[in-house]
C-alpha cells in the first residue's frame, strides 16, 4: 500500500489510486499516483518506465477532483478549527466562572488583606498613589498563592499592566 501523508489521510484513506500524467512548467510530463476519491497528489513523481510499462498512456490528472478534494479538506479543517476554539472558549469561561468566585472568597479577601499590608498600602508600580488592587503576577497556585506572587498597584498601574501592547513597544520607539 502507498505510504500517505498525514494531512492527506484527514478525509480520505486513499485506497484507490492510479497514475495519473500531469505537465510540469517545462511542459514536459511526469507521473503522478493521484487518488480516486479524494483528488490528492500521492507521494514523488513515479518513474516514466513504470507508469508506461503496460504500454499504455495514462490518463491526464484530474485537476477538478483534486480541487474538489482541496476545497473539502479546507472545509474540513475550517470545521476543526471552529470546534477547537469552541471547546477553549469554554474551558476559559469555565475558568472565568471558577475565578469570579475565588475573587468573592473569604480565602481572597485575607490573602488581598496581606499583600496590601506587606506593601503598606502603597502601590508598587509607580510608588506614589495608594494602591486599590492585588494583580497577580501568575496563575499557577490560584487559590493558594504564594504571597510574592501577588502585587498591589493603583488602578492606573493596573490599567497599564493589563493594557494590549503596542506595535512599536519594546522596539525603543
Amino acid at each position: 500500500m502507498m505510504r500517505l501523508r498525514s494531512w492527506d489521510a484527514r478525509l480520505c484513506d486513499h485506497l484507490r489510486h492510479a497514475v495519473r500524467q500531469r505537465i510540469d512548467a517545462a511542459g514536459r510530463p511526469f507521473y503522478q499516483n493521484q487518488c480516486l476519491d479524494c483528488g490528492a497528489r500521492l507521494g514523488t513523481a513515479v518513474a516514466a518506465a513504470k507508469a508506461l510499462a503496460d504500454g499504455r498512456q495514462p490518463a491526464p490528472f484530474d485537476e477538478d477532483l483534486y480541487e474538489y478534494g482541496a476545497e473539502k479538506l479546507a472545509r474540513n479543517l475550517d470545521e476543526q478549527r471552529a470546534a477547537l476554539n469552541r471547546a477553549i472558549d469554554e474551558r476559559w469561561a469555565e475558568k472565568r466562572l471558577a475565578y469570579d468566585a475565588y475573587l468573592v472568597s473569604e480565602a481572597w479577601r485575607n490573602k488581598r488583606a496581606e499583600a496590601l499590608r506587606r506593601d503598606e498600602g502603597v502601590c508598587q508600580g509607580c510608588r506614589a498613589r495608594p494602591a486599590t488592587q492585588v494583580h497577580h503576577l501568575t496563575y499557577a497556585h490560584l487559590g493558594d498563592e504564594l504571597l510574592f506572587e501577588l502585587i498591589s498597584v493603583c488602578d492606573d498601574c493596573h490599567e497599564r499592566i493589563h493594557a494590549a501592547p503596542t506595535t512599536t513597544e519594546g522596539l525603543g520607539a
